[in-house]
């Protein structure tokens, strides 16, 4: 019972906002994806990492993607209580940091997906969106975008 309250308070607090942070999540995703499956195409197995190309490809979307996520984020998620966008060099640090932690985590996982379990590429680059998600919401909300400085 204490359970189900503490989720309840939990939706009605920050549940809107995980709304819209799955939204710009998705179209981070998108650009993330993007960027990775292209990266892929020009590279193939050729130079520079040979059949490791998917680790650069992580990378490339990484950047685009957090970029992405940063101004993103801080208009339509993360917006002061007067609506004005949240931006400067500081959340642009941390947003890098923040998502840099489940990048490292994601390459981690990708190669484990990949090169233990066998599972394809792109799937596997979908798979890691279960754990990093979450992860990032926590790390924006609570972290680089949070209402007290």
């Amino acid at each position: 019972m204490h359970r189900e309250r503490f989720m309840k308070k939990l939706w009605e607090k920050y549940g809107s906002q995980f709304i819209r942070f799955g939204c710009v999540g998705a179209v981070n995703t998108l650009v993330d994806m993007l960027v990775y499956w292209l990266t892929l195409l020009l590279l193939g197995n050729g130079a520079p990492l040979g059949e490791h190309n998917y680790l650069l490809a992580q990378l490339l979307g990484f950047v685009a993607g957090t970029l992405n996520a940063y101004f993103m984020n801080g208009k339509f998620v993360f917006a002061g209580a007067d609506g004005k966008r949240k931006k400067d060099l500081k959340r642009l640090v941390r947003t890098f940091i923040g998502y840099g932690f489940t990048f490292a985590l994601s390459e981690l996982l990708l190669w484990v997906w990949i090169d233990c379990a066998g599972i394809p590429k792109l799937p596997a680059k979908l798979i890691n969106l279960c754990v990093t998600v979450p992860l990032n919401f926590i790390i924006n909300r609570f972290w680089t975008f949070r209402e007290t400085e």
